[in-house]
Formats: C-alpha cells, structure tokens, sequence
C-alpha cells in the first residue's frame, strides 16, 4: 500500500460571540478557521488529520510534506515524520512548519489505525482506557455574567474541570482577574477544578504575586 495523494480542506466555523485573552488587542470575530488533512492511498484507506487553519500551514503540507509522502509506506510513520521534518528544517522547526507536520502525523495515525482495524489508543499502547477532560473558555471580554454562564454549563453537563482565561487588559487587571476568579469559584463551587490561561500575558514579578493572591480560591 503506498500513499498516492493528500488533499486539505479549510473549514470556517462561525461561532457567534467576539472572544479575547491577554494577548489580543480587541475581540475578534467569532470564527474559527479548522484544517482538515486527507491522506489517501492506493488500497481507498483515507486518514484525516487536522489542525488549526493558520496562514501558511496549507502551503507548507502542499509544498514540503506532500513531495515526501506520495509513494510512501503509510504505515511508515516514524519513517516518514523523519522525512517531513528534515525537509523543513532550513525554514522552521516550529510554528506553522510543525503545525503542517502535526496535522499530517494524525491523519497517518488515523490511516494506520483504519488499516489495522484498530482503535489508536491500541496503536498507542493502551495505557489507560480514560482521559480527564476540561471546559475551557472564559475569554477575558466576557461579562462576568458570560463567564459564569458558560463556567457553570460546563459542570451542569458532567465536567469537573474548567479553563479560564486571566491577563485582562495584557495584564493590567490583576483586581479584575481576581474579581472574575472569585465568581466563578463561588458559582462552580469547591469540588471543581478551575485552571487558569494568562497566553504569556502576565509578565515580570506578577505571576508570582498574582498566584500568592489566587491561593485563596482553590
């Protein structure tokens, strides 16, 4: 069986309401741009892969990562991560270079799994037959209203866990933050987990300030 084409498809998802962490100027429209990968072979296995659309990331699979792949063992795919990411060294080993090559490496794993007749967490070695899972959201352009909303659909639907962003206004905010924390604690309660997302917007001293602060509510 050998690869005989990738294909990619770019999916613009609407997802209503402007959203903004530490790192962004001002809410962006609420879309999401998903790159789908579609690897194809001889024998009509297709395995997909996917990640997010970031400009660049669609030249590069079709440019570096296809030339390499086309005719390849698909169930290769030590072989052919090698491949790809030395054909890319000369102008990334992260960024868009790494997301083109990530988004390829799943769909092999999905492929290989396909031909195997094999669920992946079986390819992988099946340590463990559960994975924790988080809500994650929180954007600091959310009324705390917003945010407690969501925080709180996320544990009505059975998840112990949450994500929220922190860093408000890059970082200058650190009362408003705590203010935020404070709320989704009382309206989650004790007995769930909440983590917190600055995006490296909070710099210098303040993370340790700020952590000494969000002791108390754990």
């Amino acid at each position: 069986m050998i690869i005989t084409d990738i294909t990619t498809t770019v999916l613009k998802i609407p997802e209503g309401t402007p959203i903004q962490d530490a790192t962004i100027l001002a809410p962006r429209p609420g879309v999401r741009s998903q790159l789908f990968v579609h690897i194809h072979t001889d024998e009509g296995y297709e395995g997909l892969g996917m990640a997010e659309a970031t400009p660049g990331t669609r030249e590069v699979i079709e440019a570096a990562l296809k030339p390499v792949l086309v005719g390849k063992d698909p169930l290769d795919i030590e072989y052919l991560w090698n491949q790809m990411f030395w054909n890319v060294r000369g102008f990334g080993r992260k960024g868009v270079a790494f997301c083109a090559i990530s988004s390829v490496d799943i769909g092999l794993w999905d492929l290989k799994g396909k031909i195997l007749g094999l669920p992946l967490y079986k390819l992988l070695g099946a340590y463990t037959d559960s994975v924790p899972i988080y809500g994650s959201g929180g954007w600091t352009n959310f009324t705390e209203n917003e945010l407690i909303a969501e925080m709180e659909g996320y544990v009505n639907s059975g998840i112990p866990r949450v994500k929220m962003k922190v860093g408000k206004d890059f970082g200058k905010s650190e009362v408003e933050d705590l203010k935020r924390v404070e709320a989704v604690r009382k309206a989650v309660g004790d007995n769930v987990t909440i983590f917190l997302d600055a995006n490296n917007g909070i710099t210098g001293n303040k993370p340790y300030t700020c952590k000494k602060n969000l002791n108390n509510f754990k």
